[in-house]
């Protein structure tokens, strides 16, 4: 199942394909799953060339609403500091998937 909005692509298989341990997601390499929501996906991976493990969170819905609501997530995760907000340190797209990375301080 596939489908095309506002340029972002979305296709089930693309997506477990893709978020699956041990696949590449743009630089990364996924190491595991640790949570499937309806709106989105938490990857633990590790980035290509740096000893680093970070947490994506991918967006599963490309609808124009969600696509704008996980765009301002990433923009209010950024600004607020806070110990109970993870800011993001980055947001990027990936076979046309929506993502964020943010720092893995280990918890689920």
């Amino acid at each position: 199942m596939q489908s095309r909005r506002d340029g972002v692509v979305h296709d089930m298989n693309l997506l477990h394909e893709l978020c699956s341990p041990g696949a590449r997601f743009a630089d990364y390499e996924v190491c595991e799953v640790v949570c499937r929501g309806l709106r989105s996906l938490v990857l633990r991976c590790r980035q290509e060339g740096v000893a680093r493990v970070v947490k994506f969170l991918v967006n599963r819905q490309p609808g124009a609403f969600e696509v704008a609501r996980f765009r301002r997530e990433y923009q209010v995760s950024r600004r607020i500091a806070h110990p109970g907000v993870v800011a993001a340190t980055a947001m990027g797209s990936h076979a046309g998937l929506l993502y964020m990375v943010m720092p893995d301080d280990g918890a689920v």
